[in-house]
């Protein structure tokens, strides 16, 4: 029975990938435009969750092996203030409650969880969420000591055929310096009220900001459509403003912390 459970275990953290292919698409700006230079690279980071289970043999309480699982998602800066930084990713990314039920369901003890966030140049910092909604799939997180330039927020929603910038970290590809660029257009209005961009993504892109040609935040990619994963699927512009007005304020992050 045991040996079936640590097979059971196994198998419920295989990360599963969609296969990869070359999109022979044109960037929607010229080859003389400076698109490094209006994104906001140093207001990204890469999100690393993790979470620290042991698990027994129900038939010999004595035989334990303690197992760490790393998932990643992406993230940007959205405000600052005097302690540090407030963080937007999506709602899955900082959402274990599923995960962790599922562990003490199957008998697994879990002994450490962990938000972590790396700038640009993968400084590590704790993180600690202030709220999220599964609803529209939006996350603010707040990391004490942390200091980097907010992103700016476009004042207008895109419109059909906009192009669109987007810095991530599919699969979890990233490094010092290094934030991958992808690019596509805006389409519009779908499933249920979900702002749909051409741009590929996958596991690790969730949370990731899209920008516009001024480098001003439109969306932030929160899931791909699952057979065509290069349409990305976010919350609309109007959701993700009120959003960071409502949690990414000092009192929001006190009413956390008194409730904890």
């Amino acid at each position: 029975m045991f040996r079936v459970f640590c097979k059971f275990f196994v198998i419920l953290f295989l990360f599963t990938a969609c296969g990869a292919a070359t999109a022979c698409n044109h960037a929607p700006w010229g080859e003389d435009s400076d698109v490094g230079g209006v994104l906001p690279r140093t207001s990204f980071v890469k999100i690393e969750k993790i979470i620290e289970v042991k698990i027994c043999d129900p038939t010999d309480p004595k035989d334990c092996f303690t197992k760490a699982m790393v998932s990643s998602g992406s993230g940007f800066v959205i405000k600052n203030d005097n302690d540090g930084s407030y963080i937007f990713t999506a709602g899955h990314v900082c959402d274990d409650s599923d995960i962790i039920a599922r562990f003490k369901d199957a008998g697994a003890i879990v002994t450490k969880q962990e938000f972590i966030v790396m700038d640009i140049n993968k400084n590590r910092f704790k993180a600690k969420t202030i709220a999220f909604t599964m609803c529209e799939d939006m996350c603010v997180a707040y990391a004490p000591g942390f200091y980097r330039p907010p992103v700016k927020v476009a004042q207008l929603s895109p419109q059909q055929g906009d192009g669109a910038l987007n810095l991530a970290a599919p699969l979890g590809v990233f490094d010092d310096e290094m934030i991958p660029i992808l690019h596509g257009h805006y389409s519009g209005i779908a499933y249920g009220g979900k702002a749909i961009y051409t741009i590929p993504a996958i596991g690790g892109s969730s949370g990731s900001g899209i920008f516009n040609k001024n480098g001003e935040l439109i969306g932030m990619i929160h899931s791909a459509h699952i057979r065509f994963p290069f349409l990305s699927l976010s919350p609309t512009h109007r959701e993700i403003v009120d959003y960071i007005l409502e949690h990414a304020n000092r009192k929001a992050l006190l009413q956390k912390l008194m409730n904890n």
